[in-house]
């Protein structure tokens, strides 16, 4: 998943020459790009001005993507090395894992093949089945944190707002 996020982020700006840096200063997570800084940047040694300014701008509107969602639902229960299995068989989003049948041959097209694992996949499924409001609450958590207390306080008056619309302007 490391360098698809990154590939994801960096690809769009014409920057895959970091993509190795981030990787190995520890940046190898979607949710880490929506709070980049400048301190970050000198953490990695990225020194041109115009490449830190590209950089800055796109991690300030950067939100993970819906396949990243279901790899952060994965390894929050363990399980997050069958995520090339879920995108193989097209679950690629919350929603369709959220709608799935968790029957015997899917578990089997998906390789989740010890009990331990097949339970633990059950039990992280079948309470919610619908994953994405948990996940989405920790994305939008995620991204406020890098606001000021006045913009929170104005996103969280704004209660009609859905989840969605308040992800979506972090």
């Amino acid at each position: 998943m490391n360098d698809i996020g990154i590939n994801k982020f960096l690809g769009p700006l014409g920057l895959h020459q970091y993509a190795d840096i981030f990787q190995i200063k520890g940046y190898d997570v979607e949710s880490d790009f929506c709070t980049l800084d400048k301190d970050d940047l000198d953490a990695m040694n990225i020194t041109d001005k115009e490449h830190r300014g590209t950089i800055l701008q796109a991690a300030t509107h950067y939100q993970p993507s819906e396949e990243f969602e279901v790899f952060q639902w994965l390894r929050d229960n363990g399980i997050d090395h069958y995520f090339g299995n879920f995108i193989r068989s097209n679950y690629t989003n919350l929603h369709q894992v959220s709608v799935m049948e968790l029957t015997a041959d899917v578990l089997h097209e998906l390789e989740v093949l010890l009990p331990g694992h097949r339970k633990r996949l059950k039990n992280a499924w079948q309470p919610r089945k619908a994953p994405d409001l948990e996940i989405r609450r920790r994305l939008w958590s995620a991204c406020t944190d890098k606001m000021s207390p006045s913009s929170k306080e104005f996103m969280v008056t704004g209660a009609h707002m859905s989840t969605d619309a308040l992800i979506m302007s972090c």
